[in-house]
């Protein structure tokens, strides 16, 4: 669900060691009363804004007092894979992986197009439980419910199916890499980072992952096939990784 907040802020300059460039320092105050465990995850709107006198006098510029239509999305342009991660580190607590019914109530708009939950039913099952609509533009299909083994080859999906399997066991992360083929045969790169979560009390059986394509695929075609799986790294998350 998500609650507005009101965010109140004040910014003054630094002086610089030399050669440095300019810098700021901000104090930021939440003056709405917030839920444990809530955080801000978009800045919408600013008003009531005013220059600050501190004896050098101010610029001699009206200050906008209504832009509504300005939006920031933390982490969007910084950089979403680490929005991703410290989303999941929060919901997880002291638990060894956040619950599946808290990651799907509480969602951060902004990663949810490049998300996707599989469950581990077997090592040859992994259907699809959420596809978010970038994933499902990129296959050209909602793919929900649809085993994701099915779209590559056996060898890259052993290898998908124990890493899913491996970072469940090990309550770790995991980043991947891999190929993938649109409908005309273009080939690009592709990435993903995965951890797992808790569909019952106790027991770590889906895994999140966000994904991306290197090109963005801004070609607007399908992509038909999946290979070349390679993990690049574990994500130790204070329980260890696989050996």
């Amino acid at each position: 669900m998500v609650t507005p907040a009101e965010l109140d802020s004040i910014t003054l300059p630094l002086t610089p060691t030399p050669g440095s460039p300019p810098c700021l320092v901000g104090f930021f105050e939440c003056i709405t009363d917030l839920l444990p465990g809530d955080f801000i995850y978009q800045i919408v709107g600013y008003g009531e804004t005013a220059w600050i006198d501190i004896g050098a006098g101010t610029p001699n510029l009206e200050v906008a007092a209504n832009t509504a239509k300005d939006s920031i999305d933390v982490g969007l342009d910084a950089d979403l894979s680490q929005t991703f991660i410290e989303h999941w580190h929060l919901l997880k607590g002291e638990a060894k992986a956040p619950k599946l019914a808290d990651f799907l109530n509480r969602p951060i708009p902004v990663l949810q197009p490049y998300l996707t939950i599989f469950d581990l039913v077997s090592p040859e099952m992994l259907p699809f439980r959420l596809i978010g609509t970038e994933i499902a533009d990129t296959f050209g299909l909602d793919a929900t419910g649809q085993n994701i083994l099915d779209f590559m080859p056996p060898e890259d999906g052993k290898i998908m199916s124990d890493l899913a399997h491996q970072i469940v066991a090990h309550s770790c992360g995991v980043e991947v890499k891999a190929d993938v083929v649109t409908t005309t045969g273009r080939s690009m790169r592709s990435g993903s980072i995965g951890f797992p979560l808790l569909r019952k009390e106790g027991d770590a059986d889906c895994v999140v992952w966000l994904n991306w394509i290197g090109e963005s695929n801004h070609y607007g075609e399908p992509v038909v096939k999946m290979s070349g799986f390679e993990r690049v790294a574990w994500i130790d998350v204070g329980a260890g990784v696989p050996e």
